[in-house]
């Protein structure tokens, strides 16, 4: 579930350079490359674009959320410390 346009960003630009690793990347010639699905006809999986999509938008709300999450405790800390005055 994408929450709003920076989030849809996030998904779909890491969803798209999925697809660009998946044609240029270094392991392409390997025997079993990432990001292709084995017997496919058309070799590269969605279901690997997916997925990396969503592991990055996890990691992204992971890396914003818990910054905010910080300022407000700091910020928290700080109404207190002045309310003890």
């Amino acid at each position: 579930m994408v929450g709003d346009r920076i989030e849809a960003l996030v998904y779909i630009a890491a969803h798209e350079l999925r697809h660009m690793w998946q044609e240029h990347g270094k392991h392409k010639n390997a025997p079993f490359p990432e990001g292709y699905v084995r017997n496919s006809r058309g070799g590269m999986s969605e279901v690997d674009t997916e997925a990396y999509a969503l592991h990055m938008l996890r990691r992204w709300r992971h890396i914003n959320f818990s910054k905010s999450d910080e300022l407000a405790v700091k910020a928290r800390h700080e109404r207190s410390d002045e309310e003890r005055r």
